[in-house]
Order: C-alpha cells, then sequence, then structure tokens
C-alpha cells in the first residue's frame, strides 16, 4: 500500500492511530493534505477519486448500496477495540476492562494494578436533578499542590469509555483538599473534603450556592 493512496482521520482520533499501526506507517506524507474528522468525507473522496480508506466495520452497515459495492470487506483485520477505566472492585484503584473487536463474540480482558492499596485517592460521582451522572459539569480538586479539573463524561473517544466519575489519585504532601463543581446551568458548588479514601456523592438538586 502506498502512503499517497491512504486517506485517514486527521490529527486527534483514535481510529488514525489505529490505521497507522495497522498499515506499519509512522505518518503519510501525501502530496495533498487532507484534515477531515468523518468518514463521510473519506469515502467520497475514495468514490471519487484514485484514493482509498479504510474504516471500522460497524460503520460499513450503515452505508449505501453505492458505497458498499466499493468496499473490500476483511473482518479478519479488526483492530478496534473498546475500552473502559472504571473501579470494579471499588478499592479505589482504577481497573482496565478491554472488548476486543467489534464483529461477534468477543473476549473480555480485565486489567489491573499490582500496587498496594494505600485509599490515596478522591472519587467525586456528581448527578443532576433527575439522579443520572451529570454529563457536562466540571469537578475541580483544589488542594495545597494543584487545581485539577475533570469533566464528567460518558465517553473519550472513538470506541473508549470512562466511567462518569472523577477520580483523583493523592499526591505525597497533598492536604486542604476542596471540591469545586460547574454544573452545565453555568451554577457553581464548593465543598470542603473530611478525608481521602472515598467516594463522594453530590446531588446538583441540593445544591443551590450561585457563582461568587
Amino acid at each position: 500500500m502506498s502512503n499517497s493512496d491512504l486517506l485517514i482521520l486527521q490529527d486527534g482520533h483514535c481510529f488514525r492511530d489505529q490505521v497507522l499501526n495497522l498499515c506499519t506507517l509512522e505518518d503519510l506524507n501525501k502530496q495533498y493534505e487532507l484534515k477531515s474528522g468523518n468518514f463521510e468525507t473519506l469515502i467520497n473522496l475514495s468514490n471519487n477519486g484514485p484514493w482509498m480508506t479504510i474504516i471500522p466495520y460497524l460503520h460499513s452497515n450503515n452505508l449505501s448500496p453505492k458505497n458498499i459495492q466499493n468496499i473490500k470487506m476483511k473482518k479478519s483485520a479488526m483492530i478496534s477495540v473498546i475500552l473502559a477505566s472504571l473501579n470494579m472492585t471499588k478499592d479505589g484503584i482504577l481497573e482496565l476492562l478491554i472488548a476486543h473487536g467489534e464483529n461477534g463474540n468477543q473476549i473480555l480482558t480485565l486489567y489491573k494494578a499490582d500496587i498496594k492499596k494505600t485509599k490515596n485517592f478522591i472519587r467525586v460521582k456528581a448527578l443532576n436533578k433527575n439522579g443520572a451522572p451529570a454529563r457536562g459539569a466540571t469537578v475541580t480538586l483544589i488542594s495545597n499542590l494543584r487545581n485539577h479539573s475533570k469533566t464528567i463524561d460518558s465517553g473519550s473517544g472513538y470506541l473508549c469509555q470512562m466511567e462518569p466519575v472523577a477520580h483523583y489519585g493523592i499526591r505525597e504532601g497533598e492536604k486542604d483538599f476542596k471540591v469545586e463543581i460547574k454544573w452545565t446551568n453555568g451554577k457553581v458548588n464548593k465543598y470542603k473534603i473530611d478525608r481521602i479514601g472515598k467516594t463522594y456523592i453530590f446531588e446538583q438538586s441540593k445544591m443551590s450556592i450561585s457563582p461568587s
């Protein structure tokens, strides 16, 4: 496969890196520079020019009959995986759950860190007025060493997923903890953390402090 024949997604997409690894290409030095954030643009250019592109198998299920005719299916080359970082054992140490492939029944792999359980963590679970994860809210951990913000979100890229909880590992010498939550309606709540090694649950309906 020639570098100049292959169209891929722009920087920042997980699938771009997977294609580069699959094709053993460090980067693409093409005559034309293409910056696209979606598969539809790559498919249309491939149909109307001397190029080719690689798309996930699941994406091919939504193609038009015309585009399907131009596909060379290769199920044996499934490269996508689903990643989830979460605390399944509730010990404050994150695990990595991997679902291999995206076609048919695939195995699951769970990785755990082989480290001492010292409970040096703070977990913040922000809930909206309906009791669901407050997706889009920003949680900021404030201490003597840092201000560390995280957005509550259920996903972080193509086929990558994480739990909607702000997880913070505590650094050596860190103390005087506070949590600030900025909800999607713009209101900000502040809460003092009395101890580490636990999960704090804050519900938007029970907190009404406006931005100061």
